[in-house]
């Protein structure tokens, strides 16, 4: 059922009607009340690694896991759990359940009262941009950063 992923709730499913698209949030200080002046430069409130992990979990190709397992069963049962203990990490229980984030989740998740599933986080505008906070201050599910080894 395509039409019941997150990718699909997510995407343009329709024309562009010239507004931005709930996940595209203009930064402090440049709010449309704002924006009259055009010398005035547009900036995401949040990282673009932050909308990029946002991406990846609305697709399931984000950097947990899941898909480590799904995608390259060789991996270890420790390769694959959470932190946490929990067996394996999902997007679910990284953004609902995780113990290690319930401070995180409380100031962003459920600020806006308590969504009800994962398809409510990634496709209401009042949660999407408290998704994004947790995301960036939390670093969950991000690419992981690369050690440039010397020489």
């Amino acid at each position: 059922m395509p039409r019941n992923s997150l990718a699909y709730q997510t995407a343009l499913t329709k024309p562009p009607d010239g507004r931005p698209h709930p996940t595209f949030h203009l930064g402090r200080g440049t709010a449309a009340s704002e924006s009259h002046n055009q010398n005035d430069q547009t900036k995401a409130k949040f990282l673009r690694s932050t909308h990029a992990t946002l991406y990846r979990l609305a697709t399931g190709h984000a950097f947990i896991g899941a898909y480590t397992q799904r995608f390259f069963p060789q991996h270890t049962p420790e390769q694959v759990a959470c932190e946490c203990g929990e067996q394996v990490q999902t997007v679910e229980h990284v953004l609902l359940h995780c113990p290690r984030h319930i401070a995180s989740r409380r100031k962003h998740l459920t600020a806006n009262g308590r969504p009800h599933g994962l398809s409510q986080l990634f496709t209401q505008p009042r949660y999407i941009e408290g998704l994004l906070g947790y995301l960036e201050e939390t670093g969950v599910c991000a690419k992981p950063w690369r050690v440039r080894e010397p020489g």
